[in-house]
């Protein structure tokens, strides 16, 4: 008999307890769920998800975390000004 051992490759990407807080901010400052989705440029079925499971695939939380730092560095120059 043959054995095959095969590496399980991690498909979904969990998103920190802080990145989650932001993240949910973010969209219920957005004036919908799909604008939030088209920003960030991921399906409105995966924006759920996100948000109901806390974790998405690797693209879609990198995605993600791009427009959560760009959010970040308006918000700094809000403030300053």
């Amino acid at each position: 008999m043959n054995a095959t051992t095969t590496d399980r490759i991690r498909k979904s990407v969990k998103l920190t307890p802080e990145q989650f807080k932001a993240f949910a901010k973010w969209v219920a400052n957005q004036p919908t769920k799909i604008d939030a989705a088209i920003t960030i440029g991921i399906s409105r079925t995966a924006l759920d998800r996100i948000l109901i499971v806390k974790s998405g695939s690797q693209e879609s939380i990198d995605k993600i975390l791009k427009v959560l730092a760009q959010d970040a560095g308006t918000e700094k120059v809000k403030a300053t000004a």
